[in-house]
């Protein structure tokens, strides 16, 4: 069971709590929680089990599941309204997006940022938790200062 967020998921948590503090703190944990079933998902190998050609049939497979039952994630393979607390898809969609910046070179194997000027093309920044309401980090990344960057990058290393 992972326990530490990589960097990558860390800038993303921080940057959620920069677009909307008081939604990021009623939602923290389920955020953390979702970004650490994610990224164990993928380093654990477990997402070799998916396969793009599945559409939504991936809610139903084994390790899927599990990912969520092992961080206590809510979750309903049915649901499609999206004023759920967790959306189905929303642990895929990370995962997905972490392994597709892994392939890029934005990250390293281990979800260590490698390429601080290529952020913007994130696709782990990309994702908004829930609801296209609340925002992407994207949104903030973009507001952000470059030696502001450089710093949440530097914090995120150590």
């Amino acid at each position: 069971m992972q326990t530490e967020l990589v960097p990558i998921f860390k800038l993303r948590e921080t940057l959620l709590q920069m677009i909307n503090p008081d939604f990021f703190a009623s939602e923290s944990a389920l955020i953390h929680r979702s970004s650490l079933a994610a990224q164990d998902y993928v380093l654990s190998g477990a997402f070799a089990e998916y396969k793009p050609y599945m559409g939504r049939t991936f809610r139903h497979l084994a390790g899927y599941v599990a990912v969520h039952q092992k961080y206590f994630l809510p979750y309903n393979p049915y649901v499609t309204n999206e004023r759920t607390r967790l959306h189905p898809g929303l642990v895929m969609d990370l995962a997905w997006s972490f392994n597709t910046d892994r392939t890029n070179g934005i990250i390293d194997a281990n979800g260590n940022i490698r390429d601080s000027a290529r952020l913007p093309e994130s696709q782990v920044l990309a994702v908004y938790h829930n609801s296209a309401r609340s925002g992407t980090p994207l949104h903030a990344l973009n507001n952000l200062m470059p030696s502001t960057l450089a710093k949440i990058n530097e914090q995120k290393t150590k």
